[in-house]
């Protein structure tokens, strides 16, 4: 598939491709079994991180379909053309950060699609990083690092990073000006937010 003078390959993703899996233009081709999960989708969702503040709406599959629906006319799931965009912005051997702040998946899947970039990837808190190192040594990701971190301190080094990703966080932090002061500090010259 070919959108924007990007090719996809293959469908990246969430786990389980939640999107495509519930998505669809023939809805009443889907399954009780699925409807009863999509309405369950946000109580299990919230129950996954009982520290969050947020009720985590945003990342819901049909939010995604009705984004890609407005944006591009068609199903494409958003973490395909976040890959593009790095690939398309960025060489070899570029540097990404993402300060997650629920789970490492998404990051993970795109540092999964690009073995050629870097990425550091950071989570306030210990069990998130454990979750992914165990996710990080399953795949066999030799690109990805991994710290603890916070919006308030992000410990980013000046000039250290070609993008700065914000997938799905930015809605779970409350110190938005400090955080973003210091990705805008950390960015190399030419270097971009995607979000």
């Amino acid at each position: 598939m070919e959108l924007g003078g990007f090719e996809f390959t293959e469908p990246l993703g969430c786990p389980k491709n939640w999107t495509s899996e519930f998505i669809s233009h023939n809805s009443s081709k889907r399954s009780n079994r699925d409807i009863r999960r999509l309405r369950k989708f946000p109580d299990h969702n919230r129950d996954m991180n009982t520290d969050a503040t947020h009720d985590g709406f945003l990342d819901h599959p049909i939010i995604h379909g009705y984004v890609a629906m407005r944006i591009w006319g068609r199903l494409v799931p958003h973490l395909d053309v976040v890959a593009a965009e790095i690939r398309s912005r960025t060489q070899p051997g570029a540097i990404v950060f993402s300060l997650a702040m629920r789970s490492l998946a998404k990051e993970l899947e795109v540092a999964h699609r690009l073995p050629d970039r870097r990425f550091d990837f950071a989570a306030p808190s210990a069990t998130l990083i454990e979750e992914a190192h165990a996710q990080v040594r399953r795949r066999g990701l030799a690109n990805v690092e991994l710290r603890i971190a916070t919006p308030e301190d992000p410990q980013l080094a000046s000039e250290a990073y070609d993008i700065v990703m914000a997938l799905y966080s930015v809605h779970y932090m409350e110190a938005l000006e400090s955080y973003w002061s210091a990705c805008q500090r950390a960015l190399r010259p030419g270097g971009f937010v995607l979000g």
